[in-house]
């Protein structure tokens, strides 16, 4: 697939740019990772059961007020299709406006963009999905040090798959839990 060479490139540049001193930016990056619940729903989601993901992000605030971040989602999820239960994976983008609510507690809310491959089983049996994701997302994150970080985190998340042929797999995800992370 060609069109993934631009995302690999990106995702190149934003890890490189993360192990950049923050002296050259005097700005602030974040790790973190989330344990989330997942809920579905929606018209090809009607039947679907949702389980647990993990997320892995990373951020660059590059303005006070303003941060991209960039990461990969990895869930599963249990439809009465297939007896074992699908799997889930996300490669996002999220540029989101940083609230910084008191000393310690900011909220951070956002807007996510994702290429989406959810699958069981073997690409044979036509039940691998590809296609995108959007929606809004929100943080809220408490600092207990100045490297160390936890909060909370929902999203909320439009699908639009397709399967081989002309099938397609839409419906919602919504995601929420919490998460801790590291800060610089």
């Amino acid at each position: 697939m060609p069109w993934t060479a631009p995302v690999y490139r990106f995702i190149l540049v934003f890890a490189f740019a993360l192990l950049l001193p923050q002296s050259l930016f005097a700005q602030t990056g974040t790790l973190s990772l989330a344990v989330e619940g997942l809920s579905y729903g929606g018209d090809d989601y009607d039947q679907t059961n949702g389980d647990r993901a993990v997320t892995l992000a990373g951020s660059y605030r590059f303005r006070p007020a303003w941060q991209v971040g960039a990461g990969a989602f990895v869930g599963k999820f249990d439809h009465p299709s297939s007896d074992p239960s699908f799997t889930a994976i996300a490669l996002f983008v999220e540029p989101a406006r940083v609230w910084q609510v008191a000393p310690r507690i900011r909220a951070i809310t956002g807007a996510r963009v994702a290429w989406e491959h959810e699958r069981v089983g073997d690409q044979s049996n036509g039940l691998w999905a590809y296609g995108w994701s959007w929606g809004p997302s929100g943080q809220l994150d408490v600092s207990l040090s100045d490297r160390v970080f936890v909060g909370g985190t929902l999203t909320w998340i439009v699908l639009d798959l397709g399967r081989d042929g002309p099938v397609s797999r839409n419906g919602h995800r919504l995601q929420s839990g919490g998460r801790v992370g590291l800060q610089w």
